[in-house]
């Protein structure tokens, strides 16, 4: 019974793996001829395109997400290498299993881990760049008092000329600073800022360049209260940072876990253990259901980890 239940999981999450998978393909090559034909039709019809460039905003923001954090692979090659992965797992489960559950799970677990792998560095990079964010913010606030114009958008090519920014958001405020400067529209620019920072303070901020580039009006005092509200809240991110790593630990501790159980085992009598796990059925898929509650623990600690942001 219990092995039907898991062979019945491994169904489903193959299938939402293979969608997800086709999707973000699908979105990734929509999404390009959508911003080809906006580039081609800007000066006639500037408004060509916009329903459809929202439908895969998602698909873009996670684009710019990782580009933002350093990852050396691009949307596209990640979208090809989780493929290959599950290709890659169903011969493996096919040869060492010899059952449909071997199979589903070995491609399920291939096909998710570079994804799963992004996702939690993605969520350290923002925790990372939230704590950042008030030295940030004070510098901008210091430049904005400097200004003769009040300009934001000078403020920001400044800043970002400079290099006084933290590194963690270093590449994140350039990005903001290069859309703006080209001309881009700013409620677009903004909301692409907010998703790749992906925290309140980056959504505060964001309002206040906003006002500032649409009304015209002196934010210096906007800025002040941010920076105040940011101090004050700065004990508790910290705390938060420190349910996240609380949360990786727990995360880990199941392969800390099986590691030292495998470890004992092999040491009391290497040539039993070699045998039950390697080449008995039962051992195998002992093992698989390890490594399948594995990877369930840590779809869950971030999904935790993303509520706690």
């Amino acid at each position: 019974m219990m092995r039907s239940y898991i062979v019945a999981a491994g169904i489903v999450f193959l299938s939402l793996a293979c969608f997800f998978a086709i999707r973000l393909f699908a979105g990734w090559c929509w999404s390009k001829f959508v911003l080809q034909r906006r580039l081609a039709n800007q000066r006639n019809k500037p408004a060509v395109g916009v329903r459809e460039w929202r439908k895969v905003r998602w698909l873009h923001d996670y684009a710019l997400q990782l580009q933002a954090m350093g990852a050396v692979m691009s949307m596209r090659v990640l979208i090809i290498i989780c493929i290959m992965l599950a290709m890659a797992g169903i011969v493996l489960g096919g040869l060492f299993f010899h059952s449909l559950q071997g199979i589903l799970v070995t491609a399920v677990l291939f096909s998710c881990s570079p994804i799963v792998y992004y996702q939690s560095k993605l969520i350290t990079f923002r925790m990372r760049s939230r704590l950042a964010f008030l030295p940030a913010v004070e510098v901008i606030y210091q430049y904005y008092a400097l200004s003769a114009s009040g300009n934001m958008r000078a403020v920001l090519t400044e800043v970002a000329t400079d290099q006084h920014l933290p590194p963690e958001l270093a590449s994140t405020f350039h990005m903001l600073e290069r859309r703006l400067s080209l001309g881009a529209d700013p409620d677009e620019a903004l909301q692409t800022f907010n998703a790749v920072s992906g925290h309140i303070w980056a959504r505060s901020f964001a309002a206040i360049v906003r006002i500032s580039i649409y009304e015209g009006v002196p934010v210096e005092e906007g800025l002040k209260e941010l920076i105040q509200d940011m101090r004050r809240a700065q004990q508790a991110d910290r705390r938060e940072r420190n349910r996240l790593v609380e949360i990786r630990m727990a995360n880990f501790s199941p392969i800390f876990f099986l590691a030292v159980f495998l470890f004992i085992n092999f040491k009391v009598d290497a040539d039993k253990a070699y045998h039950y796990y390697l080449l008995d059925p039962e051992g195998r898929n002992m093992l698989l259901d390890a490594c399948t509650l594995i990877f369930v623990s840590f779809i869950g600690g971030l999904y935790l980890s993303m509520k706690r942001m």
